[in-house]
């Protein structure tokens, strides 16, 4: 990276990288550091990377700059904890290029005062996050609602993945689903499979659903407690002329065969 050739990467991968034990002499704060005279750079993955205190202190100094054109930002499973968080979201506040944040599989970071850092971002009228992928979080009923509150008056966000987070309950799932209600909601992707999904959630998104023009994109994968009395709102819901949904994916559902026609149908109406 400290080579002066290749000046002009837009991406950089460095997955699973040791930065934190500094086996080769260079530490992540030093690595960073480095990113900092790449001015194309618009990808940086940093999944299963503990970047430590210092290196998030450092990224934050890269997404805060006027220069920094990164659009694309992948911290899955790489030990952010609410301090980190805090510190991120300080430099994202301040940040125009950003687009597409991923923060699955941060375990340390728990409760809604937790949360709270990024759920204040995403009411900011600076925020321009387009992606936010929540995956695998252990999120619970509370921050799910407080999420969905922070996401009522946000216009920028297309994209939510919440994904492998069984223990969300209905509650907090219809609170979710309650975004595509809302006039003027930029919601085209939902991403909610492996989340031991049950009737009552599928019934909201339906019905929320109905009443929604912008969703492209549903994701119920994985979830086989849905049956027939969730599919058949569902099928109801894509009936309905005004719904624009391109993409549905309800791989590793136990779907039966009315169920199964009833979707058919619908989608082919």
């Amino acid at each position: 990276l400290k080579s002066r050739r290749n000046k002009s990467l837009e991406e950089i991968v460095l997955n699973g990288a040791a930065m934190e034990s500094d086996d080769e002499g260079e530490s992540a704060n030093a690595i960073l550091t480095t990113l900092k005279k790449y001015p194309h750079l618009k990808s940086l993955e940093l999944e299963m990377t503990d970047i430590g205190r210092a290196g998030c202190t450092t990224l934050s100094s890269l997404l805060q700059s006027p220069k920094s054109k990164l659009q694309v930002l992948n911290l899955r499973d790489s030990s952010i904890d609410r301090d980190k968080l805090v510190t991120l979201t300080a430099s994202l506040s301040k940040n125009t290029a950003l687009r597409e944040l991923n923060l699955s599989g941060n375990l340390s970071i728990t409760a809604t005062e937790g949360w709270e850092p990024l759920l204040s971002l995403l009411q900011s009228p600076t925020c321009n996050l387009k992606s936010l992928v929540l995956n695998d979080n252990s999120i619970s009923c509370d921050v799910a609602v407080a999420l969905a509150n922070s996401l009522a008056k946000n216009r920028m966000l297309t994209s939510l993945s919440l994904s492998e987070n069984p223990s969300i309950t209905a509650s907090g799932f219809v609170a979710i689903s309650g975004l595509l209600r809302i006039p003027g909601t930029s919601l085209e992707v939902l991403d909610l499979s492996e989340s031991e999904l049950h009737d009552d959630v599928v019934v909201a998104v339906a019905n929320s659903m109905s009443n929604n023009s912008t969703l492209k994109a549903l994701r119920l994968s994985n979830n086989p407690s849905i049956t027939s009395r969730g599919y058949a709102a569902l099928s109801a819901a894509l009936r309905i002329a005004g719904s624009r949904l391109k993409f549905l994916d309800l791989k590793g559902n136990d779907i039966d065969d009315d169920s199964s026609i009833a979707l058919a149908t619908s989608l082919r109406d």
